[in-house]
């Protein structure tokens, strides 16, 4: 579970979008709210133009989708 700074870091590191670890703390985006935004919420964070979105969203699913392996490998191994 990442805390608001963490999801700052992460979004901060993607291209161009250190304007958008500005936005996760004006929202209070934590990790958990990070992994549930949608193209409708980042709109209305103020996201644009749409093709950022986009880019975002689909980094965003590369990310649901680690955590899901790992949770699954973590299940698998018993641990």
């Amino acid at each position: 579970q990442w805390t608001v700074a963490e999801v700052g870091t992460w979004l901060a590191a993607r291209s161009g979008a250190e304007e958008l670890a500005d936005l996760a703390w004006e929202h209070a985006v934590s990790g958990r709210a990070l992994l549930r935004l949608t193209e409708g919420s980042l709109r209305r964070m103020g996201v644009t133009p749409r093709s950022r979105r986009r880019e975002l969203l689909r980094e965003l699913l590369q990310l649901r989708l680690q955590q899901e392996l790992e949770e699954l490998l973590s299940i698998a191994g018993g641990e």
